[in-house]
């Protein structure tokens, strides 16, 4: 099979593939420090503390990490390092090459040189990767005027957590719950019922049919930008890697993987299917505990460890990535009672930010596919609550039942819920998250982590009022009700106005073509009482 060209970064491979061998073995070492650093507290501390002992020395050279590794890398993860090239790579117009130039004549350690190299091309590539996800991915789809609405939502909701997803198009689930569970799964991921079955000559059908639709309507890149797993483990299907095999066969992209079960066989083959015909970051392994990453450890050497990733996911990651409030019960919707946001406060000035948490797991702004339920469901990521408890909305869901069946449920669940534009007779409210206040001159839209101010005209007054008084108007009520309550408008100013928002990801989508029969509509605007 013939790999898809993609046309998405991958400038941190192409830079550890060009390494000479002596370096490259430097980083894998260097790679594997930092994964200590992560999935170990006591280890995190000595680093901060600059309190190496012995004993850690030796436990770090037994799993491959050279002595002067240690002692260079440690000096990056005290509590006071700070290294301005790093600042350097954030701003807009940083150019690699000045920034390559700038290390190689301030830093003399060549191991920091390195670290600092790849933590540059790292950051460029998320750069580069984030503007292909808003602003290049497209195609004709409906879909993708849907999406970009729905990522700039979703960056309003989960502010700096939401500037890193990078937004796969698609989940496909080969089966129904998870045998790992974890008890702070953000998912709630149920206890393991059944496999979808790949020997089954109708179900293979069933899976290229979801593969071609997906590659019809995503495009050669927009199909390479997803999983087939979310709230399952790839290692409960057995044949999860002829999944794997079968949709690279259709569609040239070999999908992502990520795993909580450490079977070292299990390990080998993922890896050994991500290394041709060019290596690919994968599989990553959420690691669950210290003893499990050390059992990985003393089995693959640094070099040989190099692509696949481990994301520490223990209780000991708690003071560098708190979980996320939602999902189990006993878990995280029981801390989510005590979570406070920008909403409850008065004005931005008092929001203590960093007591806001990171507000979801959820990446997938697409499709939501179940084999086994032969569902598929329009989901984009949004902040936890009682309403959304496993951090994501639903739009609406779709089933088919035969191969032929896919491609027109796809197309239906497109039309249904993934609108391109705003058409008259859709419901104008604002977003289920958004707070209303209202003031003498306008409003404010006030989201978990932003404060939003429109204010100082008499449209931004009225609009403010109506949408605040009641969430059942359509977009063509609501634009009546401006005309006649403000005089010195317009048709195409207000539809400009009213569309702007909606463009913006600030306009309720979740059920927004169905008017509420339970809902009375209070009388015109100006006979409510003003606040």
């Amino acid at each position: 099979m013939t790999p898809a060209k993609n046309a998405r970064p991958a400038t941190p491979g192409v830079f550890i593939e060009a390494l000479p061998f002596e370096e490259k073995k430097l980083f894998a070492e260097i790679k594997r420090f930092k994964e200590w650093y992560e999935g170990s507290s006591e280890f995190r501390d000595a680093c901060r503390q600059n309190l190496i002992s012995d004993e850690w020395y030796n436990k770090l050279e037994s799993l491959g990490i050279r002595k002067e590794v240690i002692s260079s890398m440690k000096k990056i993860f005290t509590k006071d390092f700070q290294h301005p090239i790093l600042e350097k790579t954030y701003e807009k117009d940083a150019k690699l090459d000045e920034i390559y130039d700038s290390i190689d004549k301030t830093e003399r350690d060549k191991i920091i040189t390195l670290y600092l190299k790849y933590m540059v091309i790292r950051i460029h590539a998320h750069q580069e990767h984030m503007n292909w996800s808003l602003n290049i991915l497209d195609g004709d789809s409906p879909y993708f005027n849907w999406r970009k609405r729905h990522i700039r939502a979703m960056r309003d909701e989960l502010d700096w957590y939401g500037h890193s997803i990078d937004h796969p198009t698609f989940s496909i689930e080969l089966g129904i719950g998870c045998t790992v569970g974890c008890t702070f799964c953000a998912f709630d991921a149920k206890k393991h019922e059944i496999n979808f079955d790949y020997n089954d000559d109708v179900n293979r059908e069933l899976f290229v049919e979801v593969a071609r639709s997906l590659k019809k309507i995503l495009g050669d890149n927009g199909c390479g930008g997803g999983m087939l797993y979310y709230a399952t483990e790839p290692n409960d299907n057995p044949n999860y890697l002829d999944f794997l095999q079968e949709y690279y066969q259709v569609t040239g992209h070999k999908l992502c993987t990520s795993t909580a079960r450490y079977d070292i066989e299990w390990i080998q083959k993922l890896k050994d299917f991500y290394s041709t015909p060019t290596p690919l970051p994968w599989p990553r392994l959420s690691v669950l505990s210290r003893h499990c990453m050390e059992k990985i450890h003393k089995h693959f050497a640094p070099i040989d460890f190099i692509y696949p990733w481990i994301l520490a996911q223990s209780i000991e990651m708690e003071d560098e990535r708190s979980k996320v409030p939602g999902g189990r019960e006993r878990f995280g919707l029981k801390q989510l009672a005590d979570v406070k946001d920008a909403r409850n406060y008065k004005s931005e000035e008092e929001v203590d930010y960093s007591k806001i948490p990171q507000g979801s797991i959820a990446c997938v702004t697409g499709f939501k596919i179940n084999m086994v339920k032969k569902t598929i469901t329009a989901v984009s990521p949004c902040y936890t609550s009682y309403k959304w408890t496993h951090g994501y909305r639903e739009y609406g869901t779709v089933n088919f039942t035969t191969p032929e069946s896919v491609y027109p449920a796809f197309l239906e669940l497109i039309e249904s819920c993934m609108h391109k534009e705003m058409t008259e007779s859709m419901v104008y409210s604002w977003r289920d998250n958004l707070e209303v206040r209202l003031h003498n001159d306008g409003f404010e839209l006030v989201s978990p982590y932003k404060y939003y101010t429109f204010r100082g005209t008499k449209l931004y007054k009225v609009l403010g009022e109506i949408t605040s008084h009641c969430q059942s108007y359509t977009l063509g009520e609501v634009r009546d009700i401006l005309l006649k309550e403000v005089k010195d408008t317009n048709i195409f100013e207000v539809s400009r106005l009213l569309v702007s928002f909606f463009n913006a990801g600030f306009v309720n989508e979740v059920d927004s073509s169905i008017i509420s029969t339970q809902e009375v509509k209070p009388p015109l605007v100006h006979q409510q009482s003003k606040h």
